[in-house]
C-alpha cells in the first residue's frame, strides 16, 4: 500500500481550509485509509479531531477520534429486509453527538479533523452536513473527509471550498 500523503504545512487560505477526500466505492477500505492518516498525522505532532464511522452488528456507529467514545447512529431498518428504502434509520441525538464532536475539534484548534463519511444523508442537506458547512466557513486547518467516489465531485462545491484547496486520495480493493 502506497502511504498517504500527511499534511505538512497545511495550506489552508484565510478563506477556506484545505481538503483531503478520500475516495471509493463501499467496501474499498476508505475507513481503513482515514484511520491510517489520523494516525500519521499524529505521529507528525499534528492535533487531529472528529469521527470514525464503525460498522456494527446492527448498523453503524460513529467513534470520536479522541476519546473513543462511540454513538450509534444508523440501525438497518428491520421491516424492509435488503430492498428496504430507507434501508437506515438514523438517530438524529446521534447526529446532535457528532456535531458536538465537530465542534470541539474547531474550539480545540486542531491542525486536522476527520470525517467518516460523508453520503447520501450528506448530500441530500442531512446527517453531518450542516456542521461541515461551518466547519468550512470558520475552520482553516485540513478537513479530512471519506466519501464515495460517485459523491466526491459534490462535497467541495457544498462546502464551498476552491478546487485548490482539495486533494483527492483515491482508494481501491488493491490500494
Amino acid at each position: 500500500m502506497a502511504p498517504m500523503k500527511t499534511p505538512d504545512g497545511l495550506n489552508s487560505t484565510p478563506e477556506s481550509p484545505s481538503l483531503t477526500l478520500v475516495t471509493g466505492d463501499i467496501g474499498a477500505g476508505k475507513t481503513t485509509r482515514i484511520v491510517r492518516y489520523v494516525n500519521d498525522c499524529r505521529a507528525r505532532g499534528l492535533h487531529v479531531g472528529g469521527v470514525i464511522a464503525r460498522r456494527t452488528r446492527e448498523g453503524y456507529e460513529f467513534v470520536d477520534v479522541n476519546s473513543g467514545c462511540a454513538r450509534a447512529y444508523a440501525a438497518r431498518n428491520p421491516d424492509q429486509g435488503h430492498s428496504a428504502r430507507p434501508r437506515f434509520r438514523f438517530d438524529a441525538e446521534a447526529f446532535a453527538w457528532l456535531n458536538g464532536v465537530l465542534r470541539s475539534a474547531v474550539e480545540d484548534r486542531c491542525d486536522v479533523i476527520v470525517y467518516d463519511e460523508y453520503g447520501p444523508l450528506e448530500h441530500g442537506g442531512g446527517g453531518a452536513f450542516g456542521a461541515l458547512k461551518a466547519i468550512s466557513q470558520q475552520f482553516r486547518g485540513r478537513l479530512a473527509i471519506a466519501v464515495r467516489r460517485s459523491l466526491a465531485d459534490h462535497v467541495a462545491i457544498a462546502l464551498g471550498i476552491p478546487p485548490a484547496g482539495v486533494e483527492i486520495i483515491d482508494v481501491g480493493f488493491l490500494s
